[in-house]
């Protein structure tokens, strides 16, 4: 039995909505605790203050035998520049992430940047890292025809692909991600 995280900011339901990637984690940790993994959902919001899951989530989760941590951004800092939120949110996750054997990250605002900038020096560190394409935001940025806000938008997509590039594994659930992706 493995010690999954799935690391996530959407996840079902936050004010009672969530997304494809939300239902694509909520599936796969259903699988995942069906065929025997200890399966902890780890909800990572660019937000600093409290964006919770909604109760009746909650008790699904807990009647599923999934547990569930939220992980909410600590506020920008004037000393650090670039201070990209993802990259922030990052180093509040990496606490989170020691006991877990694996931990799933989605490339939207990939939260695996601290986790992969630490591996590099030292690549048995655990857990490993596996991100999944679900559609990065330069990926929403041309579906929606938007010219990327400079430097932030830049920095995001930074972490984004630095984290992918330096996660263990690369997965993509369709053709059409993957190859848009190489």
């Amino acid at each position: 039995m493995s010690k999954v995280a799935l690391v996530s900011h959407d996840v079902p339901t936050i004010h009672g909505r969530a997304g494809g990637v939300g239902t694509f984690v909520a599936q796969f940790a259903a699988l995942l605790r069906e065929h025997g993994d200890d399966v902890t959902i780890i909800l990572t919001r660019q937000e600093t203050e409290p964006t919770l899951v909604d109760d009746a989530w909650r008790k699904k989760y807990e009647a599923l035998g999934i547990g569930l941590v939220e992980v909410h951004n600590a506020p920008p800092s004037a000393e650090r520049w670039s201070d990209t939120w993802p990259a922030r949110l990052s180093e509040q996750l990496a606490p989170h992430l020691r006991e877990f054997d694996i931990a799933y990250f989605q490339d939207w605002a990939n939260a695996a940047f601290c986790a992969a900038r630490a591996k590099r020096f030292d690549p048995s560190r655990r857990p490993l890292l596996v991100t999944v394409l679900h559609g990065p935001s330069g990926w929403i940025r041309v579906a929606n025809r938007k010219y990327p806000n400079i430097p932030e938008d830049l920095h995001v997509e930074f972490v984004e692909r630095y984290s992918a590039l330096h996660s263990d594994r690369v997965i993509a659930p369709s053709r059409y991600i993957l190859d848009w992706a190489i």
